[in-house]
């Protein structure tokens, strides 16, 4: 590989490190998201009732998914990032 300046770059390696940190911040986001899901529509459930519970439970699901392409689209930018 060579850069703009026309100095060799040597490709970065992929560590164990890595694919942990990686593979540990999807699951705290994964998880994040059905803690306040499950936690959530409880409190709903209870204070408010079933329709409530499922307004809320839609809402967050739309942001979770409004969250993921998000995170795709990041992750997508690091690829093309990284490729050159």
């Amino acid at each position: 590989m060579v850069s703009a300046g026309g100095a060799k770059r040597t490709p970065r390696i992929r560590h164990e490190g890595d694919r942990l940190r990686g593979h540990t911040e999807r699951r705290l986001g994964v998880g994040g998201f059905a803690i306040l899901a499950v936690g959530g529509g409880a409190i709903l459930l209870a204070r408010y009732g079933g329709t409530a519970a499922i307004a809320a439970l839609g809402v967050i699901l739309g942001g979770a998914g409004v969250a993921a392409l998000l995170w795709l689209l990041l992750s997508l930018m690091e690829a093309w990032a990284r490729s050159d």
